[in-house]
């Protein structure tokens, strides 16, 4: 089923906007972690991780995707056709390991943590993250080794895996891709729901002149439940209908509508455009750390343009004194570059 010319200049819109939100929101991640010591910790290194994959995903996949729908045809040849689609593969793979290495962390965090420095050691995060790229890269190569094929596919846009041979495979790859993970983060963030609920019931004591009353902390309980719920939602609304889509056009042999491709498709993408957004900015520590880097480049580009005039009167005031002064003019060069240094220096 072909689409429209209105729905298709729709489509590329939508996935060009993915693409900006995707690239600033991984960029502002991985930008204000490195420059600030304070978010140097475990569960940065997973998030990291995912911004990484991420970031990969918008940066060789969806540009390609998005000069398909353009232009209709694939230009680059088979052998780059492959490349993007293992790339896609490794790197959405990447992508939903990080997801569940960070639900497992804050579940250590939240509901074991007095063994948290024990089990959560820099040997152990390194083990996680390699295991996880291992898998990845094998996961994506099986189809260059002759289980299951890339192609083609006009319907999601892009370079695709098909396993039309390799049923008992293709269940091995969704129940490990998605079931697992899946599984994973429902277990640990409905444990840390329970945990957060249970410390937020303790509550706390309010007096006044006459009596004391005790106020639950439902503030503290709902705020938890809200983003455990955000978290898992967007997952599973995201990678659902393309793990669907997925099984039915390898079990059934057909393919689905053009635009049920695309849809599905694009919700993956979305995927790695609300993640850096959803993990860090809903983080208190990392919304501080993103407003003190922005408010030092704001100074440091405020002390620069205030340096550029001060440097631009001083060399006209030496310029004169060059020219009225009987002192040779190699002196004078070494003397103004002196006091041109000092001067710099004093207003920096």
């Amino acid at each position: 089923m072909d689409e429209t010319d209105n729905g298709r200049l729709f489509y590329i819109c939508v996935l060009c906007l993915t693409l900006l939100l995707s690239i600033l929101g991984n960029l502002l991640v991985l930008t204000v972690t490195a420059c600030s010591r304070k978010l140097h910790t475990v569960t940065t290194v997973f998030i990291i991780n995912l911004a990484i994959g991420d970031l990969g995903i918008t940066t060789f996949v969806l540009p390609f995707s998005i000069h398909l729908k353009i232009a209709r045809v694939w230009i680059f040849g088979h052998a780059w056709c492959q490349i993007v689609a293992c790339l896609s593969i490794l790197f959405y793979t990447i992508s939903m390991s990080s997801l569940a290495l960070v639900s497992v962390e804050r579940f250590i965090a939240i509901n074991l943590p007095l063994q948290y420095t024990q089990k959560m050691k820099c040997c152990t995060v390194r083990w996680m993250i390699a295991i996880a790229w291992i898998y990845a890269i094998v996961r994506a190569a099986c189809p260059l080794v002759n289980f299951g094929e890339y192609y083609l596919s006009q319907g999601k846009g892009m370079c695709a895996p098909n396993y039309p041979h390799h049923t008992a495979y293709t269940v091995v790859v969704l129940v490990i891709g998605l079931l697992i993970p899946s599984t994973i983060m429902c277990y640990s963030y409905a444990n840390i729901t329970k945990e957060a609920r249970k410390h937020a019931t303790r509550g706390k004591i309010v007096c006044d002149e006459n009596n004391c009353t005790y106020v639950p902390n439902r503030t503290r309980e709902n705020r938890a439940a809200k983003i455990l719920a955000v978290v898992t939602g967007v997952f599973f609304i995201c990678w659902i209908p393309y793990t669907v889509s997925n099984a039915y056009s390898c079990f059934v042999h057909h393919e689905l509508p053009y635009h049920v491709d695309g849809v599905t498709q694009w919700l993956t993408f979305l995927n790695s455009a609300i993640n850096p957004w959803m993990h860090s900015l809903m983080n208190r520590s990392f919304r501080i750390s993103a407003v003190k880097l922005w408010q030092r480049t704001k100074l440091k580009c405020s002390a620069a343009n205030e340096v550029q005039p001060a440097i631009s009167s001083i060399e006209l005031t030496e310029s004169v004194k060059l020219r009225t002064s009987s002192i040779p003019v190699n002196d004078m060069c070494v003397n103004n570059t002196a006091e041109t240094d000092d001067n710099i220096t004093a207003i920096t």
